[in-house]
């Protein structure tokens, strides 16, 4: 692996060949040092935020191969310790730099499983955490082109067949496995796309008109609204939920006492659906005209809670596969 060193990893030590600043490296003039004993996996190094990320040859940690100045040497500390579960025998990896208008960079390892474990890194903020992509039916591979990714997914069209499809993520759609169709008066042919039986979500702009069944390769909205052009595809469940709740207080720690989230402050940017512990953000400003579209919310919203919990946490989901961003959250906590 070529970072700002030439990298070398086996499937029991991770090494490096120190440059020269006046010369170029040739066989008579290498040296090789050895650093670290875990050993890497099959799955290709990748650089990533100034260091280069692997998997270890157990196929169940992730470690950041990076030189420390306190070390004098390279370190290949875990990245994954408090995500281990998401990271399961992976085949794949891939990196995304700087893209989709954020300042992070990320690393998508694909598991053998079909699962996705996402990574993010923004080393100059010093943040970084773990999330999971997961699909009806599984990845089967993946690949980034500069600031786009691309994936081929295996899913079931509804009738028990497979099909492999190639999609890109893409920030504009709200659904999985999705496509824009044209139809007339709430009717649209989807048995491109899905078999007879098949349960699709229906979204026309930003609004999320409901679950709908094919029958005859076609889906029937005219029920509750005859458009001619929606998104159709399946519908994907948003999750984050923090760690337990503690704080330090006179006596020592709060962990294990029953104590109480009273209230959640969420920092929203663009958000048309949001629940926090199963409380649902109303997002709607009724005018006079009922045509028009709800205006999506960017600011702080309030949330009030109830109930005790030795192990509090904040869970936000949503109850409609819409617009959702949370830039950060404040919560106040009774004892």
């Amino acid at each position: 692996m070529s970072n700002r060193d030439l990298q070398i990893f086996t499937s029991t030590s991770e090494m490096y060949i120190p440059a020269f600043t006046d010369k170029p490296i040739t066989s008579t003039n290498a040296q090789i040092k050895r650093q670290t004993p875990f050993g890497s996996s099959f799955v290709v190094p990748q650089s990533l935020d100034g260091a280069t990320i692997f998997v270890q040859k157990t196929g169940s940690v992730v470690r950041e191969y990076v030189y420390s100045d306190a070390e004098g040497a390279y370190v290949a500390n875990a990245v994954s310790a408090l995500s281990s579960h998401l990271i399961d025998d992976p085949v794949q990896m891939t990196i995304l730099r700087g893209a989709i208008n954020r300042p992070e960079s990320y690393a998508f390892i694909l598991n053998k499983s079909g699962n996705i474990a996402l990574f993010t890194s923004n080393r100059a903020e010093q943040r970084a955490g773990w999330s999971e992509f997961t699909t009806d039916g599984k990845f089967h591979s993946l690949c980034t082109i500069d600031d786009r990714v691309f994936l081929v997914g295996q899913y079931d069209k509804g009738d028990g067949t497979n099909k492999f499809i190639l999609t890109e993520f893409d920030a504009d759609l709200y659904l999985d496995f999705s496509d824009d169709f044209t139809g007339t008066a709430g009717v649209f042919d989807v048995s491109s796309h899905f078999a007879n039986g098949a349960v699709v979500s229906v979204v026309d702009g930003d609004n999320y008109l409901g679950d709908f069944t094919v029958a005859s390769g076609n889906v029937d909205v005219s029920a509750v609204q005859e458009i001619t052009s929606a998104e159709i595809g399946l519908k994907f469940d948003v999750e984050a939920e923090t760690l337990p709740i503690d704080a330090n207080i006179g006596n020592g720690p709060l962990t294990g006492n029953p104590r109480s989230i009273n209230r959640v402050i969420l920092d929203l940017v663009s958000t048309l659906s949001v629940s926090v512990n199963d409380k649902r953000l109303v997002i709607r400003q009724v005018g006079d005209d009922f045509s028009l579209g709800r205006n999506s919310v960017t600011g702080k919203k309030e949330f009030r809670l109830m109930g005790y919990s030795k192990d509090p946490t904040v869970t936000i989901t949503q109850s409609a596969p819409l617009s959702l961003q949370v830039n950060g959250l404040i919560a106040e906590v009774s004892f």
